[in-house]
């Protein structure tokens, strides 16, 4: 853990809780609780953390289709990095509405999460 905070930190520490709230599951449609409410179903594909001019999305689980999307940005996207990266290549972003999708290598750089960085704007 220590290794992987050397390099992805800047994530963790003095960042906010996420933006986004899907990323950690949703209420299923079929099974309830004990209660007779819908269930929580967690997801662990991928976190979030932020700092007013980055979004960071921590993944767990590389995307095989080599792009990343998030349905709804809360923020307006202005480029995206993989923070293990030693020169921050920029990613190539595609954005629809709201919405932002972002290529992605075929492999994660990282085998616990990879950090991808969103540079934001308001």
């Amino acid at each position: 853990m220590g290794k992987w905070l050397a390099v992805n930190g800047e994530a963790i520490y003095n960042t906010k809780p996420t933006l986004f709230g899907p990323e950690a599951g949703a209420f299923s449609p079929t099974e309830k609780d004990e209660n007779g409410n819908p269930k929580f179903i967690p997801s662990w594909n991928w976190r979030s953390t932020t700092k007013a001019d980055k979004v960071y999305i921590e993944i767990f689980t590389w995307p095989g289709s080599g792009t990343f999307h998030l349905v709804n940005s809360p923020r307006k996207v202005t480029s995206a990095y993989l923070l293990a990266g030693s020169t921050h290549k920029p990613l190539t972003l595609i954005q629809t509405g709201n919405g932002v999708d972002v290529q992605l290598p075929a492999k994660a750089l990282d085998p616990i999460a990879t950090v991808r960085v969103l540079n934001t704007s308001n």
